[in-house]
């Protein structure tokens, strides 16, 4: 009688679909081998693309787990198959998919478990908060300093002529160096994704408290137009100029009133 080995026997249920796997013996085998038993761990049940289907339409009505529990299939499972229908259809479009694009789709659809798991791994826990000591008088007196220093040099100067401006960039849409995407696919990307859309705000406020419209320096060709269908967007009572790379100068752009 030769030595016996374990071979895998595939239970369906009345749909055909696989359910459980037997492990059954024989008798007329050699021993399993390193790398049968490796084969037989790393086996993993599928399932057909109908079957993902179905879940996925579930989704849109019942929960995560009221779905696990319809089709018995792990909850684990079900997620992985909702994250992948999104990764898919966003390279469908040759639109960028980063890390950043699938933690907030878990922001967006998984918010509970990913406090509850960030809070877990690293030790987190809901405390009352306390008051800084030192930090804030610390901050005051340096502000203090810095007024009396500056009013001595410019206190002649009419508080209505005096200017502070600041600007602040803000980046649209950065394109993206690398992106995920299914090994041998394409790794294109549509023409709205390769360039980012940049504008700046520049804020200024006079010394005696007056605050003054923001100027808004938009990409695009110095001079040009803002078009009548996109003018209901721009908020009213502020200025816009078009500058080529949307910076700020010390001349400034040409800026109209909206």
């Amino acid at each position: 009688m030769g030595k016996k080995y374990r071979e895998f026997i595939d239970i369906v249920d009345v749909n055909g679909h696989p359910t459980f796997n037997l492990l059954m013996p024989t008798d007329d085998a050699e021993d399993d081998s390193a790398a049968n038993r490796a084969a037989s761990r790393s086996r993993r049940q599928t399932y057909p693309i109908s079957f993902e289907l179905l879940a996925l339409a579930l989704l849109q009505f019942i929960s995560f787990r009221q779905v696990a529990a319809e089709l018995s299939v792990p909850l684990s499972v079900v997620r992985n198959w909702r994250l992948l229908a999104f990764m898919d259809a966003r390279r469908a479009q040759e639109r960028a998919l980063t890390c950043t694009h699938m933690i907030t789709y878990l922001k967006l659809n998984h918010k509970d478990w990913i406090q509850a798991s960030f809070a877990k791994r690293n030790g987190y826990t809901h405390q009352q908060a306390c008051m800084s000591k030192r930090v804030i008088t610390y901050l005051e007196s340096t502000r203090a300093a810095f007024a009396r220093t500056f009013h001595v040099t410019h206190g002649s100067v009419a508080d209505n002529c005096v200017y502070n401006v600041d600007d602040t960039g803000i980046q649209f849409d950065i394109p993206p160096r690398y992106i995920w995407a299914k090994k041998g696919g394409n790794t294109k990307l549509s023409k709205g994704e390769k360039h980012s859309y940049r504008m700046t705000a520049v804020l200024t406020i006079r010394r005696d408290g007056l605050k003054l419209p923001i100027l808004f320096i938009i990409k695009g060709e110095p001079g040009g137009l803002i078009e009548k269908s996109e003018f209901k967007t721009y908020p009213s009572g502020h200025y816009y100029a078009f500058q080529k790379k949307a910076v700020w100068t010390h001349r400034g752009p040409k800026a109209s009133h909206c």
